[in-house]
This record gives C-alpha cells, structure tokens and sequence, in this order.
C-alpha cells in the first residue's frame, strides 16, 4: 500500500471504531527510539523514516511532530502525503495531548503498549483515550517478525563491571536511602532495555535494520 492507501485505511478502521482521531507514537513498547524494525509503525503509515516523531489522523486530517533533526527530511518525505508537518521544536508548536485537547472532539485511539502509565495517565486528563490497536490488523504486508534471537553475555572485561559489583551498589544506594530516611524504597524496577543490558552485562541483537531500511525494502509509496 501507499502512504494514502494506509491512511484511507487507517480511517475506515477508525471510523469502524467510532474514533475521532488515532495516534501512532515513534516507539516500540520499551519507549525505545532506536527499535526493531517490527515496531516501525509510525514510518510505515507516514513514510516519513526518521527515528523520532508522533503521527496524529483525523478523518480528514493528519499531523506528524518532530523535532529540528528532522525538518528537512520530514519535508521532502511527506511531500504529497497529505500529512501535516508539526515543528515541535518550534516555541509555537504544541504538544501533541495540547493540540488534541483543543481540536478534537471525541474519542482518541491509543495503543497503551506505546505509552508509559505516567503519559496514559496525564492524557487521559486532556483527551478522552480508548485503549485500541489499529495497526496490527492493517499492518500484515511485510511486517517483519519480532526478533527472537537469544541474548548472549558481554563480558566484564568490555563492560568493565561484573553484574555482582552493579548489583551491590544499587543495593547499598537503596539501603543507604532507607537508613537515612529519604525515602521507604525498597526495591528498584529496572524496564529500559538499555538499563538491564548494562545491569546484568547482556546484549542482544534486537535492533539488526533501521526503520529506514524498512521503507526503502517494503516501499513507502
């Protein structure tokens, strides 16, 4: 499909729905900018293949934010798209959940596996969000599989830390934090997958092609 085959598409899904608007954020569900190619979703409804930035549709309408990296991409990506072009870099952009509040009357489709509880939440305060996946069911044409190769150890002698050292320190920070009284934190949750590559000193080989490369092998239309 074309860019304007996705987005015709997309909207029927929506309207299916009964939606006022859909958003497709540039992550994967670990908030990952950089991501394997099976998280591409926001690249392959816009064509646009920078590594950052939001789509928003309408039924008659789309935006894609991001930021000064990308503006001269983004420029010539979009080009007869239909999608509008938010410089969020720009003091008189606003945010996507501002310009949602102000314009859209309505539901709005979210995936919750691309936001944090702490952003669910606080949009939900300006938007009225309904928890839904629009892409899986539209994205089936090349859509590469999640990877599913095993992690394998790095060692210390690259990472320069045993597990055991980073482990005893986050303990002893913790413990110090508790005796002190700063705070009742008794434990620590460790989700960024960078954080817990480095933590137990694993790698992977999640992310092998840039979504760039995804466009250019499935074709953005």
């Amino acid at each position: 499909m074309t860019v304007l085959e996705r987005l015709t598409a997309l909207r029927g899904a929506m309207k299916k729905a009964d939606l006022a608007a859909y958003v497709v954020p540039g992550n994967d569900p670990h908030a990952s900018e950089y991501m394997a190619s099976h998280w591409c979703e926001m690249q392959w409804l816009s064509g646009f293949n920078g590594e950052a930035g939001t789509m928003v549709v309408t039924m008659d309408r789309a935006f894609l934010w991001t930021d000064s990296r990308y503006y001269l991409q983004a420029g010539i990506e979009l080009k007869d798209s239909t999608i509008e072009l938010m410089r969020e870099s720009d003091v008189d952009c606003p945010s996507v959940i501002d310009w949602l509040s102000e314009n859209v009357q309505g539901p709005v489709g979210v995936n919750p596996e691309m936001f944090s509880v702490n952003d669910y939440k606080e949009w939900s305060e300006k938007a009225e969000l309904k928890s839904i996946d629009l892409i899986k069911p539209l994205w089936t044409e090349g859509r590469p599989a999640i990877p599913q190769d095993k992690l394998y150890p790095y060692s210390a002698d690259f990472a320069g830390e045993t597990v055991e050292s980073k482990l005893a320190r986050i303990r002893k920070i913790l413990e110090s934090r508790v005796k002190s009284q700063e705070s009742r934190e008794y434990a620590m949750i460790v989700s960024a997958l960078d954080e817990i590559a480095w933590l137990l000193n694993i790698r992977g080989n999640d992310v092998v092609q840039p979504c760039g490369d995804l466009l250019c092998s499935t074709g953005s239309g």
